[in-house]
């Protein structure tokens, strides 16, 4: 017979207290079940449908700073939120008025700017003008709130006086890892669950960057470990997201979504917010990625202060609004953990013009720069102005009425490259030739601002007679119109007229072709004998710092070739020292597609045993010959791949160096020329382009290559036996 199941003490009261624990749990998870399971961050719909969102809204980001950008951008607009609230605070308004009235005053001020502009334009340049902005601020802003603009002027006052905006950037380059805090309004939690989500915005208004609500879905999706924390001074909040760039991509099953599970945390702290992103994506394009080798910590800085929300333009473009935190109000640094070094730097809140480049590179020095009305008023005097980068900041009017503040720049062309190298903005700094500098950022563009930052967007320049002048410009329009989402993309239709029609007007109506002719001819300067030594002395340890020693004794050239000119030079002391006298220069220029033409006179007896068996062993050969001189040989295949020489043009190709490997990526073949085959004296190699690559004429046949390096190290060895 069973005797039945075994009571024990307690056994029925705890399973009791199990089972209402357990009925709370349910009951917590029917109320709240879209929390404890998670949530999509994209609409409403089915798996597929969301991951075809979310690859569309990567797809609207092309640039591989966007990421960035993105998170700050979110991080000024707290900011700003926090100041603006502080300042509504003081004056005893709502936000909500604040932001009514800022609007309302920002028209007010900007219509008085375009009026002075217009009619006075020296009055509107003039430092007292300028010094006087934020009184007129004051006035407009205190008109539309019913307050005295000693009011306004204390309230802001005080608000600068008492809040500092702090934002700190933290790379770590291995881990592809981002990290951005601030100390600006923060979220609630409520907000928190929302803010991550598609098209969910809290941002309203004139003041605020950001309106559609996608950027901060985007930082979400542009990684594979996201991690938001936040704070509003009473609720403490965060959430954290794994796997969402794997799952869109397609690496991960469909219904395998990462879902957004916001969660409190226990202590409510100071306002903040952070954002780490880990594992970022990579976005193809001709700009350096973050993560990149190149992006050194000068490259990332620059790019800050040019591509995202740190790069602030109200005061270098002189626009009147006080809406927002101003430079003196900000603190900015970059912790930068970069090819295993740590290093950090404080950031200006500010627009890094090519203007303030000038200015970086001639510190404690005058820098070779003018304003425009400097720049008219020495050539009414008859004074040089060649050399000079002239500086313009003014405002466009369009001819419906649509004002574009901007700032223009105008440089010899040559300057966007030297100033790339000097300012150790470009990929390979350390090159003295700028043509082997990669890329550079510094070049001649049209780009455009909105909400007070740049957006990183440039467009076309306008066809005009002066066409080639474009390449002496750098402009910046600011048009706050322009939905900074919006502006991550191309802008079309008349939007992009009306940026060239703005750029026209600075080039023709403003500046004039009579200033950029005479300001890119090279500088005459004026130097005392003390400042030309200086300046000599530290060309010539430039131009031969690193030199390697040749070491050869029969000639006069000393150092190994690190230019086209030096193998140049090389090759024609060898023919003076009696080397290679078998070569007489008829012509040698570098206005012709063609280096030079050579006359080639050589008994045929000293050619190789076979040449010999077809052009016979006694007598001379005679020809003329073109010879083409490269620093590295494979230099020739980038030439004639884009048509700029022919193959079957040349005969012979003198070079320092050649690389078998980089050949064959080219897609050309190089191999040792067999002596008993040299039919040009000194010939060590010979280089065929592959016809399928290469169709144009000549390309299938074969051309003789001195390399000096090899030649000299052969001479060296007595192995050079042609006969």
């Amino acid at each position: 017979m069973n005797p039945g199941p075994t009571v024990r003490k307690g056994v029925y009261a705890d399973g009791f207290w199990v089972n209402v624990k357990n009925l709370f749990i349910l009951f917590h998870i029917l109320q709240n079940g879209a929390i404890m399971r998670g949530e999509s961050i994209f609409d409403p719909g089915s798996p597929e449908v969301r991951r075809r969102q979310a690859l569309s809204l990567l797809n609207d980001y092309s640039h591989p700073w966007d990421v960035l950008a993105e998170a700050l951008q979110n991080s000024v607009d707290a900011i700003n939120q926090r100041y603006r609230n502080q300042i509504a605070s003081q004056l005893r308004v709502s936000s909500e008025l604040l932001e009514r009235g800022i609007e309302e005053a920002a028209n007010d001020v900007i219509a008085s700017d375009l009026e002075i502009h217009d009619n006075d334009y020296g009055r509107w340049t003039s430092p007292e003008y300028s010094s006087g902005q934020r009184e007129r601020w004051y006035a407009a802003l205190g008109h539309h709130l019913t307050k005295e603009a000693e009011v306004i002027k204390a309230a802001y006052e005080t608000v600068e006086g008492a809040y500092l905006g702090r934002i700190s950037i933290a790379r770590v380059d291995n881990a592809r890892k981002l990290i951005i805090r601030d100390n600006g309004v923060g979220m609630s939690f409520d907000e928190l669950k929302e803010a991550v989500k598609k098209g969910v915005t809290l941002k309203h208004g004139y003041s605020n960057i950001g309106e559609l609500g996608n950027g901060l879905t985007y930082l979400v999706s542009a990684c594979d470990w996201f991690g938001l924390k936040t704070s509003n001074g009473q609720e403490h909040s965060q959430v954290k997201i794994t796997n969402m760039y794997s799952w869109i991509s397609g690496h991960l099953d469909v219904d395998q979504e990462p879902l957004s599970r916001p969660s409190r945390i226990r202590y409510p702290v100071e306002p903040y917010t952070e954002v780490v992103m880990e594992g970022i994506r990579t976005v193809d394009s001709d700009y350096p990625d973050v993560f990149d080798p190149v992006m050194t910590t000068e490259r990332l800085a620059h790019l800050i202060r040019t591509k995202t929300a740190i790069g602030f333009m109200y005061d270098s473009l002189r626009f009147p609004v006080y809406n927002a935190v101003r430079k003196q109000s900000m603190i900015v640094e970059l912790n930068d953990s970069f090819q295993g070094a740590n290093r950090t730097e404080r950031l200006q809140f500010d627009y890094r013009s090519p203007a303030q480049i000038v200015r970086d590179l001639h510190s404690g020095a005058a820098p070779p720069l003018m304003t425009l009305d400097g720049a008219l008023a020495s050539l009414r005097d008859h004074s040089d102005i060649g050399g000079h980068s002239i500086e313009h900041t003014s405002i466009y009017r369009s001819e419906t009425g649509v004002p574009l503040y901007y700032t223009c720049f105008l440089a010899n062309r040559e300057w966007f490259s030297e100033a790339s190298r000097s300012a150790r903005l470009c990929d390979k700094p350390s090159e003295e030739d700028v043509r082997e500098i990669g890329k550079r950022d510094l070049t001649p563009l049209i780009e455009l601002g909105a909400k007070g930052m740049p957006t990183g967007v440039s467009v076309d320049p306008p066809v005009t007679g002066f066409q080639g002048y474009w390449g002496n410009f750098h402009i910046m329009i600011l048009d706050n119109r322009l939905r900074f989402d919006e502006g991550r993309k191309t802008p079309v239709g008349r939007r992009v007229t009306l940026y060239r029609d703005c750029a026209k007007y600075v080039l023709f109506d403003k500046i004039t072709t009579e200033v950029i002719s005479q300001s890119i001819r090279n500088a005459v300067v004026p130097m005392n004998l003390a400042q030309m030594m200086t300046t000599k002395q530290a060309f010539l340890d430039r131009r031969l710092r690193n030199r390697a020693v040749l070491n050869y004794g029969e000639v006069k050239v000393k150092h190994t070739p690190k230019y086209e000119q030096d193998v140049i030079a090389l090759f024609h002391e060898m023919i003076g020292a009696g080397i290679l006298p078998y070569y007489e220069c008829l012509d040698a220029s570098s206005q012709s597609t063609y280096d030079s033409i050579f006359q080639y006179r050589i008994l045929k007896n000293a050619l190789g045993t076979i040449v010999q068996q077809l052009e016979g062993r006694t007598g001379t050969l005679e020809e003329k010959i073109i010879v083409e001189f490269k620093q590295r040989a494979e230099q020739i295949i980038e030439d004639v791949a884009v048509n700029v020489k022919f193959y079957y043009m040349m005969d012979l190709l003198v070079c320092w160096d050649i690389n078998a490997t980089e050949c064959r990526r080219l897609m050309a073949t190089v191999i040792q020329k067999p002596l008993n085959k040299v039919k040009y004296w000194g010939t060590t190699h010979e280089l065929q382009l592959t016809p399928a690559h290469f169709m144009n004429v000549g390309s299938g046949r074969s051309l003789d290559v001195i390399c000096l390096k090899e030649f000299i190290n052969k001479l060296q060895n007595g192995t050079y036996n042609v006969s």
